[in-house]
């Protein structure tokens, strides 16, 4: 197969959306072979049109390796703050946050964190902030988010984060308070005490944590 052929039939994939989860990479593997404005136009157009293409979050990642640019971070802040679809823009803070690490990369995901609309987008903007920019204004927000988000699942992630960050009195202090009034999220908070704090106390929450559930097992069956 000719070079050209290759790059044809590849780009034929690519469009079509033919390639599955065992061939994620074509998109990367068009960029970083074909390098030229044909091919970087193709991506960017990918990464803006056709909703739910299961290669659409590809384009991202492909665009940020291969055009490390201007546009390319503008494009991926567009998409980030703008798409309608949560996970494309959860796919474009992780890019951002990887290649960009600044300030402003950073106001963007102190923002989606608490105004996204959607949980996972909410999830991945504090998951990124506690990896790239773990200081005190970042354990306030995973501290706010830990008790008033809407979602079980963003709360249980900044508890995890705190807990992987700031293993100390505070923190403990704070999931041994959610453990206590979150019933959504009790049973992973303790498993997060048990990792970070094997210790007597901690013991005594699982033991209380399991006779609580006996309880409420017997409850339920009278009910």
């Amino acid at each position: 197969m000719s070079d050209e052929t290759e790059r044809t039939h590849l780009t034929e994939r690519a469009l079509q959306g033919e390639h599955d989860v065992n061939d994620r990479d074509v998109l990367r593997a068009l960029a970083k072979r074909w390098p030229d404005e044909a091919m970087r136009k193709l991506i960017t157009e990918l990464a803006v049109r056709d909703l739910y293409r299961p290669d659409r979050s590809d384009a991202p990642g492909a665009l940020a390796e291969v055009w490390p640019d201007q546009a390319t971070r503008k494009l991926l802040s567009e998409l980030a703050a703008r798409d309608v679809y949560g996970p494309d823009r959860s796919v474009a803070l992780r890019v951002l946050a990887e290649v960009w690490p600044d300030q402003a990369t950073r106001n963007l995901l102190s923002e989606l964190a608490v105004e996204d609309e959607d949980e996972y987008c909410r999830d991945t903007a504090l998951e990124e902030l506690a990896d790239k920019f773990s200081d005190g204004g970042t354990r306030g927000l995973l501290t706010e988010r830990a008790v008033e988000d809407k979602e079980a699942l963003v709360r249980v992630t900044a508890l995890g984060a705190l807990a992987d960050k700031w293993p100390d009195a505070a923190t403990r202090k704070l999931l041994t308070e959610r453990f206590i009034e979150d019933k959504e999220t009790r049973v992973i908070t303790l498993e997060v005490m048990a990792e970070t704090w094997p210790d007597a106390a901690t013991r005594e929450l699982v033991s209380r944590s399991a006779v609580e559930d006996q309880q409420d097992a017997r409850s339920d069956q009278r009910g």
